[in-house]
């Protein structure tokens, strides 16, 4: 059976009815790529400890699409990855956004691969403006890295300036999804390959060079991770 756009949408079925009694701070953190069997003790320590005694884990939970645009627009909206085409076209904006925005909540929006490269501004972030695309930098780590570094820095601006003020936090890491790992990073996933290069895969390819260094890519993101934990 195939999969079919879909032509068009009645979303939501019934007007959103929101009446909070309060407007807690919102932080969201995606890894691109990132494997369930990589969340653990010693691939993840600082995102499993912080999460092992009191986080809540869905192991039931599964994606509504097979690549980073449909899923997390599948995530996001809570709509299968067949829609994005029909939201993408009409930039049908998100009620999670439209409905923070209508709360006056300072918006924090940061990825390091560029969000116009997977339609996120057309879909999920079609309703803001200005957007921050992406991060400078030459390769998924340092724009990682990058990303962090400014992020953090922009909570510190907020909350010296609006600290009255709701915010939404979203930092979206793109180094394993690239295989990205920099020289002279801890990486206890060996052996490892040092690179991924696709021309260069083949029938002799060794699969576990290339699963540990995506590993040591998860492990390398939740070094960053933790300066936002803490």
């Amino acid at each position: 059976m195939s999969a079919h756009e879909a032509s068009e949408l009645e979303w939501p079925r019934h007007p959103l009815q929101c009446h909070p009694q309060s407007s807690p701070n919102i932080m969201l953190v995606m890894i691109d790529s990132w494997r369930s069997d990589e969340y653990d003790a010693r691939t993840t320590p600082n995102i499993h400890a912080a999460l092992s005694q009191s986080g809540r884990r869905y192991t039931e939970h599964y994606s509504g699409g097979n690549s980073t645009r449909t899923g997390v627009m599948s995530l996001f909206y809570g709509l299968t990855g067949n829609y994005n085409a029909y939201i993408n076209n009409t930039q049908t904006p998100l009620l999670l956004v439209t409905e923070m925005q209508r709360q006056n909540y300072a918006l924090g929006i940061f990825a390091a691969a560029s969000l116009d490269s997977v339609g996120f501004d057309r879909t999920v972030f079609s309703s803001v403006s200005p957007l921050r695309m992406g991060t400078p930098g030459d390769t998924p780590h340092e724009r990682d890295a990058r990303m962090t570094s400014d992020w953090l820095a922009w909570l510190d601006q907020h909350e010296r300036t609006e600290h009255d003020r709701p915010w939404f936090g979203m930092l979206f890491y793109d180094a394993p999804h690239g295989y990205s790992v920099p020289e002279g990073a801890d990486m206890p996933f060996q052996p490892s390959a040092s690179e991924m290069n696709y021309l260069e895969l083949g029938p002799d390819t060794d699969p576990a060079l290339l699963f540990n260094l995506h590993r040591n890519a998860v492990h390398y993101d939740d070094q960053l991770i933790k300066r936002v934990i803490e």
